[in-house]
């Protein structure tokens, strides 16, 4: 799989049986998929204690969590398949059979619809399959680089940046088409990548040129390389987004590099002697926690003092983890209405201008609580008038049932969607950061 850590061997599947059911809510827990004990191990971070132990297929790699901190999803890379754990009790719940070749990492939108995986082929079938979670079925393919390893999603889930090891490359998919709509060239042999909670920066590691790549996800541009230590891995980005961790694991001395992501500089290094792999901050941005596949163990990281605090034993050759979401963090579904009081609602993206979409309010949801700089509608963002750049956007009760809605004007020319009949999502979060989700069908012309 891995050209450096991995060897294929057969293995054996070890049947593993969760320890103990916890409720998904009591987060956060630090989900780690163990390679070589076709296992994944549950640790309660409050603690920093093992509560569960579930058995899973063939060489896990990666895991990510759904919003709402109900799923999570393992990919096995030997099984080429999916596991699907019910946080709540700790059991897998489903397999999603055949993803593609070697899958390695995945990631989940922020809607929890869909979940992106990389199939790590080094060959011109290299692929990112799309599983609707839902149905826990594969319902795409998308040819990528070659050696796809990891991929992360944007806070607005508009676009899917994918590792490429092999061709020293980011690919760009539209989530809204499922297309590969840019290519960013990065340093040599690519690995784990993290996006900043605002949206705007993609961090890189790559191995061969020691070194990080920042990305400027709205030109899909490299910006800057960072000079780190030997063979970097993990990155992981802290909720605040003002520092980027970075793991390496090519040397017997393997400090952890801390990126101040304002100036791009390191800012600290954090004495280290295990190889650092897969790397997530807590919700809280308190600690950070990386998995070490040598000494198969999770080591800790307290960010105020910046120096590792526990070292956690899990189980043979930990490689990859996930953090459960805090309480309350999942997605609301909201109702919209795009170009509302006409139907079809035809759109011409040549045409310029913009286009009307109503959030709607309701007895449970206040609409004029939205935050009108996060509202996303195909990847168009809401116009902004005037010399103080106000954004366009005003509460009415368009649809006379008693509750404001709010109606804003996004930029047509900023829409991604297919020609044709297609369903266009809105991403909005409250002032409060709750996230929000809407749809409404719509048709296309140019």
């Amino acid at each position: 799989m891995w050209h450096f850590l991995v060897r294929r061997s057969c293995g054996l599947l070890l049947a593993v049986w969760g320890l103990l059911s916890l409720p998904a809510s009591a987060a956060p827990f630090v989900y780690v998929t163990n390679e070589q004990s076709a296992s994944v191990t549950v640790i309660d971070a409050a603690t920093n204690t093992l509560v569960a132990t579930i058995g899973v297929e063939s060489e896990p790699w990666g895991v990510a969590i759904t919003p709402d901190g109900k799923r999570v999803y393992v990919t096995n890379a030997v099984s080429n398949s999916v596991s699907v754990i019910d946080a709540a009790s700790n059991s897998v719940v489903a397999t999603v059979p055949n993803v593609g070749s070697t899958p390695t990492g995945i990631a989940i939108t922020p809607d929890g619809t869909r979940a992106y995986v990389a199939n790590h082929a080094p060959t011109s079938f290299a692929t990112v399959s799309v599983i609707d979670t839902a149905a826990n079925s594969v319902i795409g393919s998308i040819g990528v680089g070659l050696a796809p390893f990891q991929l992360a999603i944007t806070p607005d889930g508009s676009r899917v940046y994918v590792t490429n090891g092999q061709s020293n490359s980011v690919s760009v998919i539209s989530t809204a088409t499922n297309t590969v709509i840019a290519t960013v060239p990065v340093g040599q042999d690519p690995f784990w990548i993290a996006i900043t909670p605002d949206g705007t920066r993609a961090y890189v590691a790559s191995q061969q040129c020691h070194c990080v790549t920042v990305i400027d996800t709205a030109s899909n541009t490299p910006i800057a390389s960072i000079g780190v230590g030997i063979q970097p891995l993990g990155v992981a980005i802290t909720p605040a987004g003002n520092r980027a961790y970075v793991g390496l694991a090519g040397s017997s001395s393997n400090p952890v590099y801390v990126i101040d992501t304002s100036t791009n500089a390191v800012v600290a290094t954090i004495p280290n002697s295990r190889s650092s792999f897969q790397m997530a901050a807590t919700p809280d941005g308190n600690r950070v926690y990386f998995a070490n596949p040598f000494d198969d163990s999770v080591s800790v990281i307290d960010t105020a003092s910046n120096t590792v605090v526990a070292a956690i034993g899990v189980g043979s050759r930990p490689v990859g983890l996930a953090i459960t979401p805090p309480p309350g963090s999942g997605v609301t579904t909201v109702g919209i209405d795009i170009k509302p009081g006409i139907f079809p609602n035809r759109i011409n993206l040549t045409s310029g201008g913009v286009v009307q979409v109503a959030i709607k309010g309701s007895a449970v949801f206040d609409a004029t609580q939205i935050d009108p700089g996060t509202i996303n509608l195909a990847g168009a963002g809401v116009r902004r008038v005037g010399k103080s750049g106000k954004y366009s956007c005003s509460p009415r009760d368009f649809n006379s049932d008693g509750f404001l809605d709010l109606l804003c004007h996004v930029e047509t020319d900023q829409l991604t969607l297919p020609q044709g009949d297609s369903t266009a999502v809105l991403t909005a979060k409250t002032f409060g950061g709750q996230s929000l989700r809407g749809e409404d069908t719509v048709n296309v012309v140019r």
